[in-house]
């Protein structure tokens, strides 16, 4: 017996326990909630391991998390109007993919334009195909049949005088002959008790609502820019239903006041789902990473930190081998990541 419990005992004495991180789907990558970035991370004072306050040189090591990129969320959709009516000499179309999150974009009505979304990681049902620089209806027909696009856009049709209701209805009965997945989406900006027509008196809402209720392929958007077009999305709501709207434009510059007030999920109508930030050419794409900031903070999208370490090597020793003065010796960026929703 003696024997016998010696053996266990050494058995049990040699084993080790290891803490093994939880499976993220990203290597490296682990969740957290909303905290100021740049945290210090440090461990016991005078443990020579990493993480802690100095390493076994007596260098001082201080672990902080930094931005690296927003991610777009699942169930949300934020795009962007990179300028008038395309996207063919944009540059940073892959900039607002993979590092402020935008998963959906407007271009033009080509098959180049398209291509060009599509190759930096846009899904096609995310992609609305702007066909309203094209001025009459045989024109818009043509484009369809030759370019494949589920979202059709024609911005602001009544207001500008381009189309009629008769005409619009004609377009969306185009699409779905010839792309029955696809849809009419169109833009407006005027409040829908407004009068589109005074003999006979017919309001912007009436209007729109022809052609929205003369077939099921047909949605609209809110453009109204004034930094507190709130009421308008839920006038909107009210007046054309909830099925009906695609979503909201938020405009780059004349919004940028506002930024928190028009993506606070709080404030939205019927659980809108879809933002899309115009800065084209009266907008102001310097604005971005706070517009992006602004949506990260209210639920629109994820944020990704990156993990870096810094050393610093003292300088100036006093008294107990304190330090009054350390400098900079190097910052190692590792493959950490976290997600802060």
């Amino acid at each position: 017996m003696p024997k016998l419990f010696l053996l266990m005992f050494l058995i049990f004495a040699g084993c080790k326990q290891y803490n093994i991180p939880p499976k993220t789907g990203n290597a490296g990558i682990a969740r957290m909630k909303k905290t100021p970035a740049s945290t210090p991370v440090t461990a016991a004072p005078g443990v020579n391991q990493i993480g802690a306050p100095f390493d076994s040189s007596g260098n001082k090591i201080i672990r902080k998390w930094e931005f690296e990129r927003y991610e777009s969320k699942k169930n949300k959709v934020i795009g962007f109007w990179p300028e008038c009516c395309g996207n063919e000499k944009f540059t940073n179309i892959k900039e607002y993919k993979e590092k402020w999150g935008f998963n959906a974009i407007v271009v033009s009505a080509s098959k180049k334009s398209i291509g060009l979304a599509l190759r930096n990681g846009y899904e096609l049902k995310n992609i609305l195909t702007a066909v309203h620089q094209y001025k009459s209806v045989r024109k818009i027909m043509k484009v369809i049949d030759e370019v494949n696009s589920l979202n059709y856009y024609i911005d602001e049709p009544l207001e500008r005088g381009t189309f009629s209701p008769g005409e619009l209805i004609k377009i969306a009965n185009h699409i779905k002959s010839k792309r029955p997945h696809a849809r009419l989406i169109l833009g407006s900006y005027q409040k829908t008790w407004w009068f589109y027509e005074f003999f006979p008196p017919v309001t912007y809402g009436s209007a729109y609502s022809e052609v929205l209720d003369s077939t099921n392929n047909v949605m609209i958007m809110c453009d109204k820019y004034d930094g507190n077009q709130i009421s308008d999305w839920k006038s909107f709501y009210e007046t054309y239903g909830k099925n009906k709207i695609y979503g909201h434009f938020i405009h780059s510059k004349i919004d940028s006041a506002q930024y928190e007030m028009l993506l606070d999920t709080t404030n939205f109508p019927l659980d809108t789902k879809r933002i899309f930030y115009f800065h084209g050419k009266s907008g102001a794409p310097a604005l971005t990473p706070r517009f992006a900031g602004s949506a990260w903070k209210n639920g629109w999208l994820k944020k990704i930190e990156r993990e870096f370490i810094q050393y610093f090597r003292c300088v100036d020793k006093i008294q107990n081998d304190s330090c009054s003065k350390y400098q900079k010796l190097k910052i190692i960026k590792t493959n950490n990541f976290r997600i802060v929703e």
